[in-house]
């Protein structure tokens, strides 16, 4: 059974007067965080007043949740809600070991409430609030890398072009188009996707289109911006939403900027658009700055105000065509305040569209509220492929590793982490796990029941393979689908659909053994709780509630079966699982509801 560890005395607590610890979820409520040493307290509360119309004597006191945790400690929070703009706040923190009190003030812990000194936060202005678009949260996000993904109309293929089916490399093409992908919309609707986030279309000589040539034009082997427009409004009139790639960290070689540049050197007007050296451009040896030292992605200077204006017109551009929201390559690698004017103004023209980021770790410093809504969440990838694919951790390990990556972010961003098991730059999620398609299905579930954005990569509905870039890039696999695997996606996402909490409901941990797993998700609705059994052989369990509610019953939303749940002050819910298989249970107040 899942139990909590013998507290002790807290040495080290972790708050700061940072958007990291206090920020605002509306201009009336606040969220409140800090952490301590893992398994130290019982109780933690933080004590607050406003100093102009409280006092320390008529303080109000909140208790706080610890809402993850990780191999070295618990995160707790809290929300602080007023009638009016919070402002002005004072606060501390208290908490009970056993009969004793301590109190945490900016001098340290103390034995008793602190004098004179304490945290304060000052006001909210409108912009400091993290506005996450609400149909981002309901999302099912699917990936497509046009190139390999379907061919229709002839005449548009670059030549020479494979036949479909070949295997891919670094440089050859297939023909995938705009017209394939809008031939495929029917098909899309029945999987379930809600939204699609496709690889760069714009002009630019390669498959993979981050070398961009051209950002206003849709490259000429993907078809016209007629061809767009009809694929966007297809799209939007079966209520699949569009994302485009925005390549704005570097341009491409043949670029009519970076060639003005390799032509006239210093003498260029678009010269200080990029990072030169002092003397004659060379490629080999490489003396210019590029994404990753490949040339042919010179990057771009973001101190250059002509650099800054070409990017937000080309942002502008296609969000006033239409389309939903921008994933930004290699964000982390640009100008941080490009980034905040960006959002400014695609905020501007759609307050609901949605910025995406590419990072492949710790985010935190985009998901401030003033750059990006969500970001490509590959620590949940590596965390999936460590406990499940390669089985290098335990369940007790993952759930440190998840409650670490939660403790990241703004809480309210949560719901928005894009939930990722494989891309176009990594190996697919099969190929990890050696080919065992439990554990893809398993990976499956994972992603549309934790708390975040599910994505799809094209082809993982139908188990396809692939190593590494350009492996991972294959071609569709229209002639060889895989329908089992297939309808196993689409339940998943029915039920995603079907349940608020499985989209916005609280999540927390409630088992971890060697390689059995719990978790509760809770909405205002309803209660759902997910067990998975990773190992070898059945599980038996028993899992403990610890819910104020008392449940009844718990329903199967996969078996088709009840468990019965024991217990009046400890509620459990006792039972075994197959080996290699999971459940969702719906929590039931009554027997018979």
């Amino acid at each position: 059974m899942y139990g909590t560890e013998t507290s002790v005395r807290p040495k080290i607590w972790m708050h700061e007067k940072s958007r990291d610890y206090v920020y605002p979820k509306t201009r009336k409520e606040l969220v409140v965080e800090c952490s301590l040493p893992r398994g130290s307290v019982g109780e933690v509360r933080v004590i607050y007043w406003n100093r102009f119309t409280g006092s320390q004597k008529r303080a109000q006191s909140i208790l706080m949740k610890r809402y993850a945790r990780d191999s070295q400690w618990d995160h707790y929070m809290a929300v602080i809600k007023e009638e009016e703009a919070i402002r002005y706040l004072r606060y501390y923190f208290q908490w009970k070991q056993d009969e004793s009190l301590a109190f945490l003030s900016p001098l340290g812990i103390l034995n008793e409430p602190p004098k004179e000194i304490y945290y304060e936060y000052l006001c909210t202005n409108e912009c400091d609030v993290f506005h996450l678009p609400q149909w981002w949260q309901d999302a099912v996000v699917y990936q497509i890398f046009p190139e390999r993904f379907k061919k229709a109309q002839s005449g548009l293929e670059p030549v020479p072009c494979e036949e479909w089916g070949k295997p891919p490399t670094r440089e050859n093409f297939f023909g995938g188009n705009l017209q394939g992908i809008t031939n495929s919309i029917e098909y899309l609707n029945r999987l379930g996707v809600t939204a699609l986030y496709l690889n760069p279309i714009f002009e630019s000589p390669s498959n993979h289109k981050y070398d961009t040539i051209d950002y206003f034009k849709i490259d000429p082997h993907f078809g016209s911006l007629d061809d767009f427009k009809k694929m966007l409004n297809q799209c939007h009139k079966s209520g699949i939403r569009v994302i485009l790639d925005g390549v704005f960290n570097h341009i491409g070689y043949y670029s009519k900027q970076f060639q003005d540049v390799l032509k006239n050197g210093k003498e260029s007007e678009f010269a200080d658009w990029f990072y030169l050296p002092e003397g004659k451009i060379q490629t080999d040896p490489l003396n210019y700055e590029c994404v990753g030292y490949y040339k042919w992605m010179p990057k771009l200077r973001f101190s250059n105000p002509s650099v800054r204006r070409h990017c937000l017109r080309v942002g502008a551009y296609w969000l006033e065509l239409g389309i939903d929201g921008w994933r930004l390559d290699v964000c982390d690698e640009v100008d941080f305040t490009f980034w905040q004017e960006f959002r400014r103004m695609c905020k501007k023209i759609n307050p609901n569209a949605v910025l995406l980021g590419e990072t492949w770790g710790d985010g935190r410093q985009l998901m401030q509220g003033d750059q990006m809504d969500s970001v490509m969440n590959y620590l949940f990838r590596d965390a999936m492929l460590d406990f499940l694919a390669n089985e290098r951790i335990n369940a007790s390990a993952f759930t440190e590793r998840i409650g670490k990556m939660y403790a990241n972010y703004p809480f309210q961003s949560h719901s928005g982490l894009l939930n990722l098991i494989g891309s176009h730059d990594t190996e697919r999620f099969l190929t990890a796990a050696a080919g065992d398609m439990d554990k893809l299905k398993l990976a499956a579930m994972f992603q549309f029941t934790f708390l975040g954005v599910p994505m799809i990569y094209y082809g993982d509905e139908h188990a396809m393979e692939g190593e590494n870039d350009p492996d991972c890039r294959r071609t569709m696999c229209w002639d060889d689908q895989n329908f089992d695997l297939m309808e196993e996606y689409r339940s998943l996402i029915a039920l995603r659909k079907e349940h608020s909490a499985m989209r916005r409901g609280a999540m927390e941990f409630l088992a971890a053994e060697d390689r059995f797993i719990a978790w509760k998700r809770q909405s205002d609705e309803e209660t759902l709780i997910i067990l998975a059994n990773l190992g070898q052989t059945e599980q038996t369990f028993q899992v403990l509630l610890d819910e104020k509610q008392k449940f009844k019953t718990a329903i199967s939303l996969i078996e088709k079966r009840q468990y019965a749940v024991k217990g009046d002050a400890e509620q459990m819910i006792e039972g075994s699982l197959a080996a290699k298989a999971f459940d969702i249970l719906l929590m039931k107040e009554e027997e018979n509801e």
